[in-house]
Parts: C-alpha cells; sequence; structure tokens
C-alpha cells in the first residue's frame, strides 16, 4: 500500500509549512484553521468504533465530503491549535472529531489504538490517513452534529454487503484494525 508519510512528524512538520502560507488558512467562528482543501496532501484521521462484533457506521450528510456514503468517525487535521502545539496531533485531533461528529468525550487518549497508515491516491487527490480504532463494550449514547443525518451499528460478519454505499476505502481500513491484536 502506498504511503505518503512515515511517521506523525513528517505530518506535523508538513502541515506546520502548510499553514505557513497565507493561502492555506481561513477563519472560522473558532479561530483560524487550516484550508485542507488548498493542500496538495491532505492529512486526514478515521477511527473504526467496535463493540460487541459490530461496527460504526455513520451516513454523511449531503453538505460533506462523500455526502450519501457511510463511513466512520473522521475528519481533517486542520485545527492550528493542536497542529502547533500538540505532540500527538492524530490522536489529539480524533479526539475532537469524536466530541463535534457523535458527541463523544474521549478523556484518555490511550483508548485510542492506532492501527496504522492508509493513503488515497487518485489523479486530483492525495490523502494520508492515520488510522485508529475504540474498542468499547457498552456505547454511550450518539448525538450527531451536520455532517451526518444517521448511524448504524453493523455486524463486522456482514458489513462487506455494504460495499456500494460505504466511503471509498472504508472496508481496507477496517481489515487494518481487524489485524491489529
Amino acid at each position: 500500500m502506498p504511503r505518503l508519510f512515515d511517521n506523525e512528524a513528517e505530518i506535523k512538520n508538513y502541515l506546520i509549512q502548510a499553514a505557513s502560507e497565507p493561502a492555506n488558512l481561513k477563519v472560522t467562528a473558532d479561530g483560524k484553521r487550516l484550508n485542507y482543501r488548498n493542500l496538495g496532501i491532505k492529512i486526514g484521521v478515521t477511527c473504526y468504533v467496535l463493540a460487541q462484533g459490530r461496527v460504526l457506521i455513520l451516513e454523511r450528510s449531503p453538505l460533506v465530503n462523500f455526502g450519501g456514503c457511510w463511513g466512520t468517525v473522521s475528519g481533517y487535521i486542520d485545527d492550528l491549535e493542536i497542529i502547533q502545539n500538540s505532540s500527538q496531533i492524530c490522536r489529539d485531533h480524533l479526539i475532537q472529531e469524536f466530541q463535534e461528529e457523535i458527541g463523544w468525550t474521549i478523556s484518555d487518549s490511550m483508548m485510542l489504538k492506532y492501527c496504522g497508515t492508509h493513503a488515497l491516491i487518485q489523479s486530483q487527490l492525495k490523502i494520508h490517513f492515520e488510522i485508529f480504532c475504540l474498542l468499547i463494550d457498552e456505547p454511550p449514547a450518539i448525538t450527531l452534529n451536520q455532517e451526518h443525518k444517521r448511524c448504524s451499528w453493523v455486524d463486522l460478519e456482514t458489513i462487506n454487503e455494504l460495499r456500494p454505499i460505504l466511503i471509498t476505502h472504508f472496508l481496507e481500513g477496517l481489515e487494518k484494525v481487524s489485524k491489529e491484536p
């Protein structure tokens, strides 16, 4: 599988360099953020939530990229405060995504298990994903934000049947998670 970055230090250096270019910044209601849409390589984090032999899937709203497809908790790293001040930018950004997307507070970043990388490389699109999983016994209630329309827990034995509606490379990422001990 192709890789775009070998470690988090390379990712952080790339993002800090990108943030030094004014064209790569945008002002939002919560301050300045990195405008990932302008980047040649987008850096994303994704986390597969597993509970009792099932995986959480989220239907993406038409307001976001890949609208109508089903995926998992994920996002592009764009928070400048995390990029500049965190020693674990991928974990910290993912913790933020959990709060934003499904209303979960993950206080201990050790709950997130790192599972590797995945690169989506197409002619006009390059995305480097850092993949994590979260194993839980009893899932808390989910409060979706505007990025998602609905959620579902799907048995791991039947998830392959949903390939046509899943976000690109969802199953390949899930396979990485499943190979972890």
